[in-house]
């Protein structure tokens, strides 16, 4: 299994502002990971484009919504299409999003 990186909202906020400042390497190891991975959280969060069929969209960014209820609680938030318990309930069932 490939080592999970762990990208928080603040680090995204703090890319966005300085990934032009620093070269490609210390950004990969400021995140701990290599320069391959980091243009692919680049490209994942909107903050810049490479050419290349490896790198893709944010996991969510296309997918379509609904407000259907939640089925264990009710809660009629919006989540992604095909989501049949919002989000509370998918960390108390155990799902890992």
């Amino acid at each position: 299994m490939p080592k999970v990186i762990v990208i928080t909202d603040e680090n995204v906020g703090w890319l966005r502002a300085h990934y032009t400042e620093f070269p490609y390497t210390i950004l990969a190891r400021k995140f701990d990971c290599c320069v391959d991975t980091l243009k692919r959280i680049l490209v994942r969060e909107g903050i810049a484009n490479f050419d290349g069929a490896k790198y893709q969209v944010k996991r969510y960014a296309k997918m379509r919504h609904w407000d259907r209820p939640c089925m264990s609680c009710g809660n009629v938030k919006s989540r992604p299409h095909g989501w049949y318990f919002c989000v509370p309930c998918r960390k108390k069932f155990g799902y890992d999003d």
